[in-house]
């Protein structure tokens, strides 16, 4: 479900960038043109700020979904940073990009257990099978002349 509102919202970022832009060339004078840069930094910031918040919680429900540990709000304020709205924090881009480290190692390692798996148990077993039904087959031949 986060998915599609990060989507949703980087989608209403370059729409709302493209608009701007027109009335921004569309502009009388130098002051509207002013005005209308102003206001677009405040939306474009307002996104950004929605962006990192759903960004952050994305990333600590991944990183307890796999069991990493992620910095607390209250015992870890320096990895956190309050949103442009009261109430809401969000991870700083430091944060983020260590969590995805973390996120990406550990599914790594997750990933390289099961390509061992594959690789070590389950191939010599469907080998062997192939052998026990050669020999079956071997068997059934010699037996039906």
């Amino acid at each position: 479900m986060t998915g599609f509102k990060l989507w949703r919202f980087r989608r209403q970022r370059r729409r709302t960038a493209k608009n701007y832009s027109k009335l921004i060339n569309k502009a009388k004078d130098g002051y509207e043109a002013q005005m209308l840069m102003s206001d677009a930094s405040d939306v474009r910031e307002d996104i950004r700020d929605a962006i990192l918040h759903l960004r952050s919680i994305q990333l600590t429900d991944q990183a307890e979904d796999l069991g990493i540990p992620f910095p607390s709000y209250q015992d870890h304020r320096d990895s956190w940073e309050d949103g442009r709205e009261p109430g809401t924090f969000h991870l700083t881009r430091k944060a983020q990009a260590e969590l995805q480290q973390a996120i990406r190692r550990k599914q790594r390692e997750k990933w390289e257990l099961t390509a061992f798996f594959l690789k070590e148990i389950i191939t010599p077993i469907i080998g062997v099978l192939g052998v026990i039904m050669g020999l079956i087959s071997l068997i059934h031949a010699i037996h039906s002349k």
